[in-house]
């Protein structure tokens, strides 16, 4: 909590220190954040994304694209003008479409499977996971994952279990 405090302590110290240049101010502290307040962030960015993911990914990418937070180089697709505006779109439809009673179940059902990725996605982001970095991750897992199917010299069975 303290860390916390500190934090917005020194946003406000930078906002009005600089004659209220918001964006400076908050690019500069963000700039700065440590491996607890990027984690603080992934876990906001993750959580937020499983109610409302269009939303976060417009709000996300808007703050880098008007300058007003440098996003990491793993969001900063978020900030592209194509994203932002398919983004806009889809938030307009998650709007629109939680009116209606039958297609807001749907919705709910298809985007609570989607959510969860999304999510682990931005969290992932923010420290700077990009696509080379999630091919080695998926590389690592199917590697991993072989490697377990198949040796079972551990095994006080033999693995006959398995078959």
């Amino acid at each position: 909590m303290d860390m916390i405090l500190q934090y917005l302590q020194q946003i406000m110290q930078g906002v009005f220190a600089s004659g209220g240049d918001v964006a400076g101010s908050v690019g500069k502290v963000v700039s700065k954040l440590d491996t607890t307040a990027l984690a603080a962030l992934a876990a906001a960015l993750g959580w937020a994304a499983g109610i409302r993911l269009y939303l976060v990914v417009f709000l996300t990418g808007l703050a880098g694209f008007t300058g007003f937070i440098p996003l990491p180089s793993g969001l900063s697709v978020l900030q592209h003008p194509a994203m932002l505006m398919g983004s806009g779109f889809m938030v307009f439809v998650e709007f629109f479409t939680d009116k209606i009673p039958g297609l807001d179940s749907i919705w709910d059902v298809i985007h609570t499977v989607i959510r969860v990725p999304a999510g682990a996605a931005l969290a992932g982001g923010v420290f700077g996971a990009d696509s080379a970095t999630w091919e080695c991750s998926r590389a690592a897992r199917r590697h991993i994952g072989s490697d377990c199917a198949c040796d079972q010299s551990d095994d006080p069975r033999g693995g006959e279990h398995l078959a």
